[in-house]
């Protein structure tokens, strides 16, 4: 359009197919995924502000999505649906505040559907009609303040979240992952040295600064089996909470 701003539009068919644990594990025929994607997406570039944003939609038959039950050594299954897709947003900016302020952001808004799910569960076959696809969340997004007051020093206070999601296809409440907000801090030193090494760059970060207790992911086997309780269907994988890690890079 002009030297800040073009747009862009695409389209793009995919097959893949199926990867040997899904033929190891499943006990019924798996076949290859087809995928149609259309995209469409603005870009924008100016002195202080950078900005890109994708709308798509992913049209799949027979996508090979995760079930969220696990085979015997602990790996998620996967099973081919007949129609879904995926629709959503993608935006991520950079704003520069001023010399030594800028914030980095970007979020993705989503739909991830199953249309007309049929499962075979305790031993009968149930349409569930449309549900969503296991472990897509409808909201992701980070955002972080950076300050680099030099070029030697940077530091980041970062913050992301994501939003609630189902472990399994069927939409049953007992599989849903609450939404969760985690808070990371990560900064960076470099000194220019003369002799034997070019530069040191000491690095830190404090993951999840807030302490905070959640879990990102699990298992369920609520696709196959409704079960008496739920503890006897499904698990839960909680996260590290408050953490540190530093570094060192030596550059010869």
């Amino acid at each position: 359009m002009n030297p800040n701003n073009s747009l862009y539009a695409s389209y793009a068919r995919a097959n893949k197919e199926p990867n040997r644990n899904d033929f190891e594990s499943n006990a019924t025929d798996v076949t290859h995924e087809e995928l149609n994607d259309f995209e469409l997406g603005w870009r924008h570039q100016s002195e202080r502000l950078r900005l890109n944003a994708n709308l798509y939609y992913m049209r799949y038959n027979n996508q090979l999505v995760l079930t969220g039950a696990l085979d015997n050594v602990g790996e998620y299954l996967r099973e081919n649906v007949d129609k879904s897709y995926r629709l959503g947003l993608e935006v991520d900016a950079n704003i520069a505040l001023n010399d030594e302020f800028s914030l980095n952001s970007n979020f993705a808004l989503s739909q991830n559907k199953v249309q007309d799910l049929i499962i075979d569960r305790d031993g009968g076959l149930q349409n569930l009609g449309d549900t969503n696809i296991a472990f897509s969340p409808n909201v992701i997004s980070t955002n972080a303040i950076e300050y680099a007051p030099d070029t030697k020093f940077r530091a980041a206070l970062i913050g992301k979240y994501v939003g609630e999601q189902y472990m399994s296809n069927t939409d049953t409440e007992a599989s849903k992952l609450d939404s969760y907000v985690v808070t990371d801090l990560n900064f960076s030193y470099t000194i220019g040295v003369k002799s034997i090494f070019k530069s040191i760059v000491f690095t830190g970060m404090v993951n999840n600064l807030l302490d905070l207790e959640y879990e990102d992911r699990g298992y369920t086997y609520l696709d196959t089996w409704s079960g008496p309780t739920a503890s006897e269907i499904q698990g839960y994988y909680p996260q590290a909470t408050r953490n540190f890690l530093l570094g060192a890079t030596l550059t010869f």
